[in-house]
């Protein structure tokens, strides 16, 4: 057998979260066709399927040199830090969607009866929902894609292009980009410093929790974030959007802290190793 010829990191990650979507669309849909109802089953087949075989396709396009995907035990310190500054990024990401709702507002739809997909029993589509979701994400947009284009381009690129293929996974609406970008650009940063996978799964953990709110039936009394009715725009109170710049700052300043008293990763570390010397003036 010939030598493996791996594919340039900086292509693979642009073609990871095509190859994702149409993948994960494809086993939904083939679900639908074969009659299945059951929403949280269409949901974990579809996402976890399309996350094997990018994976598997991932295995054999590693360059020698890149580390794996930072599946390790998680610092708990990191895990609770990045837990509160995603709830931040989710409080703010939830405004930036009020707002730009409000400027792209589309047409409100006729009612229509519902179909035949059912998401009960609601907790075990929360957990696929709010927890299994956030997991394939991390593992997509940040363990393949970043990890594969921290190798080829700046930190600062790679994790732009990162919150990009986090979008391109969630949305097709272009106005959905900034909401997005937020979290995803937070739990990128965290993932690059940490090498992990969980680090940056407890980052998106804030903007899924909506649906936990559901499931225990509560409310927080909140104008512009409990509100659930696409028609109607409403906007967030001050004092909750600050209490989200509050978190977010928190949650950073305490990564920032935890991650100066640890050496770089391992990740950092062989994508620096793997760029060249800039030219000498001599």
């Amino acid at each position: 057998m010939g030598p493996r010829v791996t594919m340039p990191p900086a292509l693979w990650a642009m073609l990871v979260a095509p190859i994702w979507v149409a993948l994960s669309s494809a086993i939904m849909g083939l679900l639908v066709w074969m009659d299945v109802v059951w929403l949280p089953l269409i949901l974990l087949v579809g996402w976890g399927g399309g996350t094997l075989v990018v994976l598997m396709m991932e295995r054999n396009r590693r360059v020698p040199d890149m580390p794996p995907l930072g599946f390790g035990r998680p610092a708990l310190d990191l895990i609770i830090y990045a837990l509160v500054a995603g709830l931040g990024s989710a409080i703010l990401s939830s405004e930036i969607d009020n707002v730009m709702r409000s400027h792209f507002a589309a047409p409100t739809a006729a009612p229509t009866e519902p179909g035949p997909i059912v998401a009960e029993p609601l907790w075990l589509h929360a957990l696929v929902s709010g927890l299994f979701m956030p997991l394939t994400r991390a593992v997509v947009v940040h363990g393949i894609v970043l990890r594969n284009m921290v190798f080829s381009a700046p930190l600062s690129w790679a994790v732009g292009f990162s919150t990009f293929a986090y979008f391109f996974s969630m949305s097709g609406a272009l106005h959905d980009w900034l909401r997005f970008a937020l979290p995803a650009g937070v739990a990128g940063w965290a993932y690059v410093r940490s090498h992990n996978v969980w680090v940056s799964m407890a980052a998106l953990l804030g903007s899924f929790s909506g649906v936990w709110l559901e499931v225990f039936d509560l409310t927080l009394g909140v104008p512009g974030f409990d509100q659930t009715d696409p028609a109607q725009v409403l906007f967030q109170p001050h004092w909750f959007n600050a209490a989200g710049v509050a978190l977010l700052a928190v949650g950073v300043g305490l990564l920032i802290r935890a991650f100066e008293k640890r050496p770089f990763s391992q990740l950092v570390l062989a994508a620096d190793a793997r760029r060249p010397e800039p030219p000498s003036d001599d």
